[in-house]
């Protein structure tokens, strides 16, 4: 039959088109589909591109309406499910009795072949947290999964995709099929992804990497097709279902009349006409499946005997993809994606980062030199670690949509985290440092290029034994440039599983020195001993307004802070201050009050912090004048307000490419948005951005939208997510900004100057509201989040990275990393080490645009992983050395491919790509 199609003639009609809700474009292809006739009317012209195959890249909707004269034949998938947000509006503990209730009416209408098939939300962790109280229930629900009626997997957990590290989307899947796997599954053919706020581009090599066949998603999709080949940046791609109505169906749960059924099932199949196969979820949050459901499918597939309905696994579908979407599913058209999570209980995204760094960057690579060592390899001290933090990746927790009791429960996780980490990491280095009563320090390079830097640290000497003047000295008896800053007398508690616990009477010295070079991923041993050390020339000069080394030149003036780059001359003029603004949103939303009063900070002071020729720190004094809260009616902000005093610690060292900058200050204001802005100039500059496994450019958003928007619709926002940092490039001079645990940036231009704007703060008090400008509708239950206003202290990192030319051959992401993840420094003396452990050249990559994602012991061997990623639009071609290791390619489950050499090898990534490693 014939298919109708339209173009978009002009830019008003596309945004005639674009206003339009989802209930709109439902009630014209219902209108029209029930139409007898070969041609549609003019009043219902819809948008397409091609009606055979099209190409989405998000500046249309590309749709199918087809006559219903002679229906298709249509394959209804049914697979039951229930969707188990961990913890949300309730804590895990009051969601996990309900858990234990549904699992167990699960299990007897599965037992009773009441239900031939159910589906516990594509993630492992349900089943864990049940058996956890009735392990009991282990052998049954084995049965059950090896018997295909109960499926569970791929993930551990469903997260939230741009808050968490590609490496952390990794280890989610490889937890959650090893969990499925040891309960008697197979290995995962569906990724499963049916809440998440958006989808990151990487998602479809991901899934591939894991073996997956094909996709399932909802949210961030802007088509009416059922399917879609989704493809990543790497040009890895895979079929991939949409949800059209999303994983909520309640329809043969509720009690209604056959009738009412039989014309919701008509509405249904009418969207679908010419697809071989479709999925008709069944479930909701929390829901526990009812036994009447598939009695009342027969009664309703009665009715339609040109189609069947079956109930069964997803695999069972037949994809017939005819379009093809690229990269992240970002579109809110169709369904909410809730943007600003990106911003709220920002503590609780730079706790996330802190861990994810710790564990990917500290304790797992110096657990892999343990190893290499000859020592034993802390697996499951690492495994309990890495279940702890996947437990805070939900996107209800790590968003920061939930109500305050949840949040507080992810602080004692994440503090538990930071503990296994720090004591891991502390244990390992002492393993890897002589076996000495000399005082010293071990230095350990969490990067994947080597380093040089000027560092600090204290390190105690027994005050028996200490000597007046010392100096910091390499295994060879030469002399670093060091100076002590300081030193003092004070007892330091001696603790350690080798002997008992004593105080002991130390002098501990405030030592800063220039580091030798320190390999990737390796290590460095100094010694504190007597002596002298005479310091080279210093690069840095600091005055009462201005700080400088041999890269940058900052000064205030004006009012402003401007900072100019030596080797090309080029100045950045206002590039540091701050701006705030109203918000009448919740936990899952931005929304800016009607009548919106944004304030700019002001430059009130200097003063010098630190001055040495090696390091200087200045201390920039802001203050804005920020309203109090908003007005009752929450249309304006309130008339009263208090003057908010930022501190911004301004850092240069000698030798470093990059402005570190600490700032603090204390929140007393509620319902506000806080951002510090960092200016570019004028140019044409683009935006990229860091996220998970490349750095990717970043559309501008193409028209403001307007306000309010409809019911059931969401604004399109300006801000986006990255993982590390973002930068403005306009292919002769660029801007980047590092950032820690701050995943909200937005690029803006304002009378033809461009401006980075990173968010600090974003104080709401509500888990969701129906009264929003910017999303038609509530998101969530309407409860108060008193926490989510976040009274009190507040301390952000950051730095400032200017550059010339390109980004690509600028070395960026090699300058970001170094700030993102500085040398950690060790000090040992009076323990029990292994013996020192040369590191040096063990792991080398030669082309430094690589990037070493994982070092660690496989999950299957004693084999190590070595994981490498490109995080750029070229293909990469390099030399990897792995001293006294042969080298072979496996995937992301971790199983063993072909041989690549010995000692080293070769390899060729292309754009974007992601490729693991075995070492034996």
């Amino acid at each position: 039959m014939p298919e109708w199609t339209a173009t978009w003639r002009n830019r008003s009609s596309r945004r005639l088109f674009s206003r339009r809700s989802p209930r709109f474009w439902a009630a014209c292809t219902r209108i029209i589909c029930s139409l007898r006739c070969d041609k549609p009317p003019r009043a219902f012209l819809f948008p397409f591109r091609s009606s055979r195959e099209a190409v989405y890249n998000g500046s249309g909707r590309p749709i199918i309406v087809r006559n219903t004269l002679l229906p298709k034949p249509i394959d209804v998938i049914v697979f039951p499910h229930t969707h188990w947000d961990r913890e949300w509006y309730r804590t895990f503990q009051e969601f996990r009795v309900r858990l234990v209730a549904a699992i167990d009416r699960i299990v007897f209408l599965l037992e009773e072949d009441v239900y031939p098939f159910f589906m516990l939300d594509g993630q492992a962790i349900v089943v864990e947290d049940y058996l956890a109280i009735k392990p009991e229930m282990r052998p049954r629900l084995e049965k059950l999964i090896r018997e295909k009626k109960l499926a569970i997997g791929p993930w551990y957990i469903l997260p939230d995709e741009f808050l968490v590290s590609g490496e952390a989307i990794i280890r989610n899947l490889l937890r959650g099929i090893k969990i499925t796997l040891s309960l008697g599954g197979e290995r995962p053919k569906t990724g499963y992804l049916p809440d998440m706020f958006g989808h990151i581009g990487q998602m479809p090599q991901i899934l591939r990497g894991f073996g997956c066949q094909q996709a399932v998603v909802w949210r961030g999709v802007d088509i009416e097709a059922s399917s879609f080949e989704w493809v990543a940046p790497d040009g890895t791609s895979i079929p991939t279902h949409y949800l059209v109505d999303g994983y909520h169906n309640v329809s043969l749960f509720e009690k209604k009349g056959l009738s009412e059924r039989i014309e919701e099932t008509k509405v249904f199949l009418a969207r679908f006409q010419g697809k071989a196969d479709i999925l008709f979820p069944v479930g909701s949050d929390h829901l526990a499946p009812v036994s009447e459901m598939p009695g009342t499918l027969a009664e309703v597939a009665k009715h339609f005997p040109g189609h069947s309905f079956r109930i069964g696994p997803i695999e069972g579908a037949d994809l017939q993809p005819s379009l093809k979407i690229f990269g992240n599913l970002r579109y809110p058209s169709k369904a909410y994606l809730l943007q600003g999570v990106l911003s709220s209980r920002m503590s609780l995204k730079q706790q996330n980062a802190a861990c994810q760094g710790l564990l990917e960057r500290y304790a797992e690579p110096t657990s892999a030199l343990v190893k290499m060592a000859g020592g034993d390899y802390p697996e499951g001290l690492l495994e309990e670690a890495w279940r702890l933090l996947l437990q805070n990746h939900p996107h209800d927790s790590i968003c920061g949509c939930s109500v305050d009791e949840v949040h507080r429960e992810m602080n004692t996780r994440f503090a538990s985290v930071q503990q296994l980490g720090n004591t891991l990491v502390e244990s390992n280095l002492l393993k890897l440092s002589p076996n000495t009563s000399e005082p010293g320090i071990i230095l350990f390079n969490p990067t994947s290029r080597p380093r040089r830097e000027w560092l600090k640290t204290t390190i105690d000497w027994p005050e028996e034994t200490a000597a007046a003047e010392v100096s910091l000295f390499d295994l060879e008896g030469k002399t670093l440039p060091c100076f002590v800053e300081g030193a003092m007398s004070k007892e330091s508690f001696q603790a350690g599983g080798d002997f008992v616990p004593y105080w002991q009477k130390v002098k501990q010295y405030a030592i800063s020195f220039l580091s030798p070079e320190i390999p990737p991923m390796g290590t460095v041993v100094l010694f504190l001993r007597s002596g002298e050390t005479a310091l080279p020339e210093g690069t840095v000069r600091i005055a009462e307004n201005s700080l400088e080394n041999e890269y940058f030149f900052l000064s205030v003036s004006r009012g402003q802070l401007r900072l100019r780059d030596k080797q090309s001359n080029r100045l950045f003029e206002d590039v540091h201050f701050f701006v705030d603004g109203g918000d009448a949103g919740d936990e899952y939303t931005y929304s800016p009050p009607e009548s919106d009063k944004v304030e700019r900070s002001r430059l009130v002071g200097c003063s010098i912090m630190r001055q040495t020729a090696h390091w200087g720190v200045l201390r920039l004094d802001y203050e804005i004048e920020i309203p109090l809260a908003l007005t009752a009616d929450r249309r304006e902000r309130s008339e009263e307000s208090r003057t908010i005093r930022i501190f911004s610690y301004v850092s240069l060292r000698s030798g470093e490419r990059r402005v570190e900058i600490k700032t603090e200050l204390s929140n007393e204001c509620m319902d506000h948005r806080l951002r510090v802005v960092f200016g570019f100039g004028k140019g044409a500059p683009q935006a990229f951005r860091e996220g998970a496994f490349g750095i990717f450019f970043q559309k501008p958003l193409e028209e403001k939208p307007l306000l309010p928007v409809s019911p059931l619709q969401e604004a399109p926002v300006p801000t986006f997510a990255q993982q590390g940092f973002s930068l403005l490039d306009d292919s002769v001079k660029g801007l980047a900004i590092a950032a820690k645990g701050l995943p909200e940036v937005e690029a803006m231009c304002a009378s033809e100057e461009y401006f980075l704007a990173l968010t600090l703060l974003r104080s709401v008090d509500w888990l969701s509201r129906d009264d929003l400008r910017t999303r038609g509708g509530g998101a969530g239950p309407h409860f108060p989040t008193p926490d989510a206003q976040c009274i009190g202290y507040q301390s952000f990192e950051y730095a400032i990275i200017p550059f010339s030319g390109k980004w690509e051959e600028a070395g960026i992401q090699q300058e970001a990393h170094f700030f993102l993840h500085p040398v950690w420094i060790q000090p040992f003396g009076n323990h029990r080490g292994a013996g020192f452990f040369d590191s040096s050249d063990r792991l080398f990559v030669e082309d430094s645009r690589l990037v070493v994602s994982a070092l660690k012991k496989s999950a299957w061997s004693d084999s190590l992983l070595l994981r490498l990623y490109n995080p750029t639009g070229r293909k990469l071609e390099s030399r990897v050395k792995v001293r006294g290791f042969r080298a072979f390619s496996c995937d992301l489950l971790e199983e063993e491919g072909e041989f690549l050499g010995e000692d080293f090898f070769e390899i060729a990534l292309r754009p974007f790509a992601i490729e693991s490693f075995l070492l034996k």
